[in-house]
C-alpha cells in the first residue's frame, strides 16, 4: 500500500496544484493540519491508522486525477 503514496514533496505539490490548504486536506481526511504537514515534510511517512491511511491515499489519487 505504501507504493500508492507519492513522495512527501509530491504530496505537497499535488495539494498545492489543486489549490487546497493543508487544513482543507486535513478536514477531508479527518486529521489535524499538523499531521498533513508531517506527511508532506517527511517527519512522518504515512498515517499510522489504516483507515486514515486509506482516506489519505484516496485524496491523493483524486488530486492526481484532477490535475
Amino acid at each position: 500500500m505504501h507504493a500508492d503514496l507519492p513522495t512527501p514533496a509530491q504530496r505537497r505539490a499535488l495539494r498545492e496544484a489543486a489549490g487546497l490548504s493543508q487544513a482543507e486536506v486535513a478536514r477531508i481526511v479527518g486529521v489535524t493540519t499538523a499531521a498533513v504537514g508531517h506527511w508532506e515534510t517527511g517527519v512522518r511517512q504515512t498515517p499510522r491508522n489504516p483507515t486514515v491511511f486509506e482516506r489519505y491515499v484516496q485524496v491523493l489519487r483524486a488530486l492526481r486525477e484532477a490535475i
